[in-house]
């Protein structure tokens, strides 16, 4: 009896060590270190095997060619890019000040079984938007030969959910701004999706601007007909004459869904496409991202809820931003559906009471700064493995 507390205690030890500890003598360690670093990479592979953890995990291709084969016929989405989008990972990522801390509460149980211990214990995370316990189950493997240190892996999900988050006023006030950007952005790839590009343009502006700029579209449905009304006496003073000519000769066609080369659509420098090369130059070219309202669409795009209450946010320069990763499903000329993974940026002022803008559509505060392209991937899978 004696024996078995004494050896439960050790592993115990052990487990919580892998977890909250970066040994300098072992790189595999120090699970929550890597998430409180942005290193989600490295904590991806203490997922894994530790006979699979010979990559360089800042190689993004290879990471992604080695651990993200898609686990389904319906999604490209492989292990890697479910443990990127999973909640706890995800909310460990926000600006923290102070950081996000850790604190291990409760084994729930340990035992021994399939060639190595497994320990279950429940860890309190907590940040300044609120705090929520996530259960996490560690299973060691132990040496085939004497004097090898045992190692440890995260036996890991995607059904892996949090405890219901606790929130403060901070948090309360996040989750207010996410879910009207959420709202905002789903308005402009609805947009999109149905080629209405002035209004995919107007959405790109703020809000004050957007009430000026709805006169240029009246001018660009109406024609000539509207610059009486537009410049009537007494009509409001942004219906200046030059604004209704500007929307005369942009509006009404609006090739690059922007004025002078200016477009919210971009491909970001490390855009990536599975395969060989071919798929992401098939991308790009059909047709150029910055028409994205004319590509082939397979479905109307949309920010789903649950990436909705954990988009990214910072503040820049009095501005809120916050963005949301959305996947745009693209019909190739060839039939082959691929889905391109990107962000959706939108800025609003960081004074702005968002409790008071949860359901108001074009009227919220928000404009879109940009749509990020960050990845390619075919629509094709196998079933994932089992834990």
């Amino acid at each position: 009896m004696i024996y078995t507390w004494v050896s439960g205690l050790a592993v115990e030890k052990q487990a919580n060590e892998f977890l909250m500890e970066k040994s300098p003598a072992d790189r595999w360690t120090g699970f929550f270190p890597l998430l409180l670093e942005g290193d989600i990479n490295s904590a991806f592979l203490l997922t894994e095997p530790p006979d699979r953890r010979g990559v360089d995990p800042h190689d993004n291709a290879e990471m992604e060619k080695l651990f993200d084969i898609p686990v389904d016929g319906q999604s490209p989405k492989g292990r890697l890019t479910y443990f990127r989008q999973t909640t706890f990972v995800r909310l460990l990522q926000q600006p923290s000040k102070p950081r996000a801390t850790v604190t291990p509460m409760a084994v729930k149980s340990w035992g021994y079984e399939a060639g190595g211990y497994k320990v279950v214990r429940t860890y309190r995370i907590t940040t300044p938007e609120g705090y929520f316990d996530l259960p996490l189950t560690v299973q060691s493997i132990d040496p085939e030969s004497p004097g090898d240190p045992r190692r440890w892996r995260v036996l890991w999900g995607p059904a892996t959910v949090i405890a219901a988050f606790q929130l403060t006023p901070l948090g309360e006030k996040m989750e207010a701004a996410r879910q009207s950007a959420a709202m905002f952005a789903n308005m402009w790839l609805e947009r999109l999706a149905a080629h209405d590009l002035p209004e995919v343009f107007l959405l790109t502006r703020d809000a004050a601007r957007r009430r000026g700029l709805q006169a240029c579209r009246l001018f660009g449905t109406f024609g000539a007909a509207a610059a009486p009304l537009a410049c009537a006496p007494g009509s409001p003073g942004y219906l200046l004459p030059g604004t209704v000519a500007l929307a005369a000769h942009v509006l009404p066609a609006y090739p690059d869904l922007g004025i002078g080369g200016e477009s919210p659509v971009v491909v970001r420098p490390d855009f990536r496409a599975s395969g060989d090369g071919k798929l992401k130059a098939a991308v790009l070219q059909v047709p150029p991202p910055q028409r994205l309202a004319a590509w082939p669409l397979a479905q109307q795009p949309k920010i789903e809820e649950s990436d909705a209450m954990v988009g990214h946010w910072e503040e820049k320069g009095g501005q809120l931003e916050i963005a949301h990763t959305v996947e745009i499903r693209v019909s190739l000329p060839d039939g082959l559906p691929v889905v391109v993974r990107a962000k959706v940026i939108l800025s609003a002022d960081a004074r702005t009471d968002m409790n008071a803008f949860r359901h108001l559509g074009p009227a919220a505060p928000w404009r879109v700064v940009r749509l990020e392209l960050e990845r390619a991937s075919p629509v094709r899978g196998r079933p994932m493995p089992k834990q």
